[in-house]
C-alpha cells in the first residue's frame, strides 16, 4: 500500500492529535478542514540506493522512535506546569510537534497531567518505505494499549471517568529529521483500528 489515508474527523483522531485518549486533548483540537491528508506518492526510488539490510535497519530505527516517542510523551504530560515544550523535539517533528506543543499548553492551561503512559503492543505492518536521497519517511501501522493511563485534573480526579480506554491501530509516519527518525503525524489506519 502505498497511498497515506485520509484524515477523518473521529473523536479519536482528535484526541491523539492533542494528548492521546484523554479529555486532557479534548479542547484546542480541530481536524483538517478539507477532511484529507497529504498523499505519498509510490516511489522504488530507495530500493535504487538502498539494500534490503538497509531497508531493514532503517524500518527498526522507525519502530524504535515510536516506542521512544511514547516513553518521552508520557514524561512531558506527566507534569505540564514544569515541562517546557522542548520536551518533544527529540522524538516529535513536523505536525506531530505542533500537536504535541498544543496538548502540552492545554493541560498547562487546565492544570491536567497523565497518569500512566500508552504501551506500544507492536507494529501491525509497514505500510510505506520512502528513502530517496534527501528524504526519509517510513508509515508504520501501530497496535496501541491505553489501559494504563489516565488524565487527571488539578485536583487529582480522574478528568474523564467513565471514558472506555482505547486498545487499537493508526499509523505513524516517521521522518529521519537530521540525525534522527522522529514521529511526524499520526492517522487513522484504513484498515480499521482492531488490533492484537
Amino acid at each position: 500500500m502505498n497511498n497515506r489515508t485520509v484524515r477523518t474527523a473521529t473523536p479519536w483522531r482528535a484526541v491523539m492529535l492533542c494528548a492521546t485518549v484523554t479529555t486532557l486533548a479534548l479542547a484546542g483540537c480541530t481536524a483538517d478542514a478539507a477532511g484529507t491528508g497529504p498523499t505519498l506518492a509510490p516511489t522504488d526510488s530507495w530500493s535504487k540506493r538502498w539494500s534490503p539490510e538497509d531497508e531493514s535497519a532503517a524500518v527498526q530505527e522507525a519502530e524504535q522512535a515510536v516506542r521512544d516517542y511514547f516513553s518521552v510523551r508520557d514524561q512531558c504530560l506527566a507534569d505540564p506546569p514544569n515541562t517546557d515544550p522542548s520536551c518533544f523535539d527529540a522524538v516529535a517533528v513536523d505536525q506531530q510537534l505542533l500537536n504535541d506543543y498544543a496538548a502540552l499548553e492545554y493541560a498547562q492551561d487546565i492544570g491536567g497531567r497523565h497518569v500512566g503512559g500508552i504501551n506500544v503492543v507492536g507494529i501491525e505492518r509497514v505500510i510505506d518505505v520512502q528513502i530517496p536521497v534527501g528524504s526519509k519517511e517510513i508509515t508504520l501501522s501501530v497496535c496501541i494499549d491505553a489501559a494504563d493511563l489516565d488524565a487527571v485534573g488539578a485536583d487529582g480526579a480522574l478528568l474523564n471517568p467513565d471514558s472506555d480506554t482505547y486498545h487499537g491501530r493508526q499509523l505513524y509516519v516517521v521522518r529521519k529529521h537530521s540525525d534522527r527518525w522522529q514521529v511526524a503525524d499520526i492517522l487513522d489506519d484504513p484498515e480499521g483500528e482492531a488490533c492484537g
